[in-house]
């Protein structure tokens, strides 16, 4: 018999200064078979909220599972929901209306698993006349499974949902998102992925009113690599990166961070002391480490496709279950990991010893810290025009671009002003060329020595990201 597990400490603060004894307690929820919970959150009353699925239950062989509890780890309510198959929550959040957004997968839809959404109101019932409901989403052939792993409700009052999809996209399991509006009605959905096993776990809206993606990514540089995506609000891809060495990693969970960066958790094969280890990391807004030494980044360049999914009311009913509740006495113990620093930047640019404003720029370039290409930093690249500026130095190798600016984007090829995915995927295409001449360019010889090599992702990588590139730069410009 195994059941749920719940350790929680809950602190109250007095007047920000005085602590009054905290309540912590540790209890078992389950019957006489499999329970497993996937996702908990603190609700505003001071309770919680539960989500997994249950063997013990319910009116199939796994039906999805919801507890509401109070501060103390009472339960209020408890109700299974599900079919005759196998039926998983695995992501809840309450809403502003003091209900609950449920993203899980359910085995009856249109295929043999399907995106599962349930809206229940604030007993955990789906009930229509109070704005609730239920549905799944997927594609139209019965042995192609979709799930849906993370969902958010976005500020519009809609909700962001991610996950895997095996009905669309480019290879053999895609990332697969959808924005869905109040009432689960699709206002867009994409794949995001490449010819192998691609998936998104956790999604997140960000102040921009875009999203941040973490999942895996089957690239070209390795095997499965912790993989982070930035989508605009509607779902088109900002920058996309991938992340890890040799082995396999995953990335399970992002947050965005109050300087406007992002927090990552999975787990790694490639580092640490030994099989699968827990990594963080702590990316800037361009998902960059700036660390000169760190060569745990690339570039990903999954393909993005528009999707059509079925989507089908569900009828299943909020079954009312009878776990048993056990107080347990498990005692935390201190542990002494081992930790393995992969890549580390401090903010200190100009290694003065001093992480300040002035480490934004460089200052041979902007001294003044100006701001003037408006996007909140005071940095080396509001040196440089939107157009050509002759009385400026011309930096490009050999000879220039004749485009006399001091931070022109290399790798912008086909002249748009944005170093992004369309330009790495031709820079990938002519990776690897050894005959580029003046007749027969190549598209990345950033550094004119005939060949597109790995000297050269490091250039393109630097400029990877960047946005109002004078329309002049991006080459090619070597005269061999």
């Amino acid at each position: 018999m195994k059941k749920l597990l719940l350790l929680i400490s809950v602190y109250f603060m007095v007047n920000f200064s005085e602590s009054c004894d905290a309540q912590q307690w540790a209890r078992v929820y389950g019957g006489d078979s499999y329970d497993i919970a996937n996702s908990i959150q603190q609700t505003t009353d001071g309770g919680y909220i539960v989500a997994g699925y249950t063997s013990s239950f319910g009116a199939g062989n796994d039906d999805a599972w919801v507890l509401k509890l109070n501060s103390s780890g009472d339960v209020i309510w408890q109700k299974t929901y599900g079919g005759s198959g196998y039926d998983y929550a695995y992501s809840i959040q309450q809403t502003t209306d003091g209900g609950y957004i449920v993203a899980g997968k359910l085995y009856f839809g249109s295929g043999a698993n399907d995106f599962w959404v349930l809206k229940l109101n604030s007993r955990g019932d789906v009930d229509e006349i109070l704005q609730s409901w239920q549905k799944t989403y997927g594609g139209s052939n019965y042995d192609s499974d979709d799930y849906a792993y993370s969902i958010q409700q976005t500020t519009d009052g809609g909700y962001i949902v991610a996950g895997q999809t095996y009905s669309f996209g480019a290879g053999n399991g895609d990332a697969w998102v959808l924005k869905l509006n109040s009432s689960g009605d699709v206002i867009w959905q994409k794949t995001y992925g490449g010819s192998n096993y691609d998936s998104a776990y956790s999604i997140q809206q960000t102040t921009d009113g875009g999203y941040i993606v973490a999942g895996i990514y089957s690239f070209w540089a390795g095997n499965d690599g912790t993989w982070v995506l930035k989508l605009n609000s509607s779902g088109d891809v900002i920058w996309q990166k991938t992340y890890g060495g040799s082995g396999y990693d995953y990335a399970y969970s992002i947050q965005q961070t109050t300087d406007g960066g992002y927090i990552v958790a999975g787990n790694t094969y490639s580092f640490g002391a030994d099989d699968y280890d827990i990594w963080v990391l702590k990316l800037d807004s361009n998902g960059e480490i700036q660390d000169p030494d760190c060569t745990i980044i690339d570039i990903s360049d999954a393909q993005i496709s528009d999707t059509i999914a079925l989507v089908e009311n569900t009828e299943v009913i909020g079954l009312t279950s009878s776990a048993t509740i056990t107080n347990t006495s498990s005692t935390s113990h201190n542990t002494w990991a081992e930790i393995q620093q992969i890549c580390f930047y401090d903010g200190d640019r100009d290694e003065d010893g001093i992480v300040n404003s002035v480490d934004n720029c460089p200052d041979d370039y902007n001294p003044n810290q100006e701001d003037i290409d408006s996007d909140g930093v005071g940095d080396a690249c509001d040196n440089c025009p939107t157009v050509a500026n002759p009385n400026q130095e011309d930096t490009r190798p050999p000879g220039g671009n004749n485009c006399g600016d001091a931070c022109d984007c290399e790798g912008n090829f086909d002249h748009d002003g944005d170093v992004d995915t369309t330009d790495a995927i031709k820079f990938k295409k002519d990776f690897g060329r050894r005959d580029c001449t003046s007749l027969k360019p190549c598209n990345g010889d950033f550094n004119c020595d005939g060949d597109v090599d790995v000297s050269d992702v490091i250039i393109f990588k630097k400029d990877y990201g960047r946005r109002n590139c004078p329309t002049c730069a991006g080459g090619p410009w070597c005269s061999y």
